[in-house]
């Protein structure tokens, strides 16, 4: 009768130690993909910052292609609002808000992401916005520049 006590305090022992192991790669599989669910909001988050940046900087420090698009907006292939490093052009800002959105978005290579674009007085005044206003998690970055011979601040939004 002994002999069967033991082997039934085995299957015991066998069962407990699989009910912790199970629990214990159920654990490690939840934190894993909890991890690879961070890791990739904040890949995202970065690339947002890298294009932000990049597209900030061709507007401010470009004056686009061909460098008269403002001309003919519509045959425009880089769009820059400089006359020169950090001066930014009345008449390519106004060739700016005629153009459509979709249009703006696609030649900026952000077809992937909403924007907003404004111009700022330096006491926080908005001298011009365009695009869409932003509603989530936004990569936003700041310049000085040069609008109208005063300075003002250039800002550029990014978000999904």
């Amino acid at each position: 009768m002994f002999r069967f006590k033991k082997s039934q305090l085995a299957v015991t022992d066998l069962f407990i130690a699989l009910v912790v192991a199970l629990i214990l790669i159920i654990l490690v599989v939840f934190t894993w993909n909890r991890y690879v669910i961070i890791l990739k909001e904040e890949n995202v988050y970065k690339e947002m910052q890298l294009i932000t940046f990049q597209t900030v900087d061709l507007l401010i420090k470009s004056s686009g292609e061909p460098s008269n698009w403002e001309l003919n907006p519509t045959n425009v292939d880089v769009i820059g609002l400089a006359s020169s490093d950090r001066k930014i052009s009345a008449s390519k800002v106004d060739a700016l808000i005629n153009l459509s959105y979709n249009f703006t978005s696609n030649s900026l290579g952000i077809s992937y992401y909403d924007f907003y674009f404004q111009l700022k007085h330096v006491n926080g005044t908005q001298l011009m916005g365009y695009g869409i206003a932003p509603n989530n998690t936004v990569v936003s970055v700041q310049r000085l520049v040069s609008y109208k011979n005063e300075d003002a601040i250039a800002e550029f939004a990014l978000w999904k």
